[in-house]
Order: C-alpha cells, then structure tokens, then sequence
C-alpha cells in the first residue's frame, strides 16, 4: 500500500531527493544517511529515483520503499551497508 500519491512521491523525490528525503519519510534511515553524506549518491542516484517514480518502479514492502536499480555491480559492492 502506498503512502503517498504519485504525484506526492515524484514532487518529493524531484525537490528532497538529492538529500534522501523520500528515504527518511520511508523510514529507511540507513539510505537516507547514505544520500545525504553523498548529495543523491553524486546526483546519479537521485536521478534514478526520479526516473524510477515516474514509471512506477518502486517496490513497496513492509512500508519501507525499495527502488530497483539497473546497476547491480554498484548494489553488490555496498552490500555490507545492508541498504
């Protein structure tokens, strides 16, 4: 079950994405950190989660959201954050 409306996710992830804003609303505190330390992973990550709410690829489980990202070389290697 969604939280937010779409609309409501792509306006939070568009202005508060680069410090993890959606992240923390998530309560998904540990990535939320991450994107703030990193400003959005450098902008690359918050550009994907912008394009990923657009289309709607954002997995809902446990109220916690967990977006799928298309490099799994990058989600590998920081598996021991256990993001």
């Amino acid at each position: 079950m969604e939280k937010y409306s779409k609309e409501s996710r792509i306006l939070i992830t568009t202005f508060g994405g680069w410090f993890g804003l959606h992240y923390y609303l998530d309560k998904n505190y540990k990535k939320g950190i991450l994107y703030t330390l990193t400003m959005g992973i450098f902008y690359v990550g918050w550009i994907i989660d912008i394009i990923n709410v657009v289309k709607g690829k954002t997995v809902y489980k446990n109220n916690e959201s967990k977006t799928r990202y298309f490099y799994r070389v990058t989600k590998k290697s920081w598996r021991f954050l256990k993001l």
